[in-house]
């Protein structure tokens, strides 16, 4: 990953991922979720509270794609990485890269959210003071601003 980068470290638990070491898709999507959920309440300086309460907005995920490379295992200390590489007016993409302590790519991500309002269900356009901040992650010359 190039740029600035969000990272959160993720103890794989009990309720992760099996004997194998499969992460349980439903809880992999959680764990993404929480990724997102941190970044808006530190660098970005919008927590959910502010963001759904508050301003009356939602980041729903519009798609997203997970490729596994590795499996997890019980106890390890995940690091998810997080970059933007597409900031669009009311859309953004990430970008993940998770690695265990190793240094083994464990699974790589990509999601589009949209910026949407709470109150009808409509896209809107990201609040200037949230998009700057997210600006600080872009990552690289391929990065699409519009």
């Amino acid at each position: 990953m190039t740029g600035r980068v969000f990272t959160l470290d993720q103890p794989v638990r009990f309720e992760d991922v099996d004997a194998a070491g499969i992460m349980y898709y439903p809880r992999t999507v959680a764990m993404l979720a929480r990724v997102v959920e941190e970044w808006f309440a530190g660098p970005l300086g919008c927590d959910y509270n502010e963001l759904h309460l508050e301003r009356r907005l939602g980041i729903p995920t519009a798609t997203l794609e997970i490729a596994f490379r590795a499996p997890g295992r019980l106890g390890q200390v995940l690091t998810w990485a997080l970059v933007v590489t597409e900031l669009r007016s009311s859309a953004f993409l990430l970008r993940y890269e998770v690695t265990a302590p190793d240094g083994t790519l464990h699974l790589e991500a990509r999601q589009r959210l949209v910026c949407a309002s709470l109150d009808g269900i409509a896209k809107v356009a990201i609040p200037p003071d949230i998009r700057a901040r997210m600006a600080d992650y872009l990552e690289g010359p391929e990065t699409v601003i519009v």
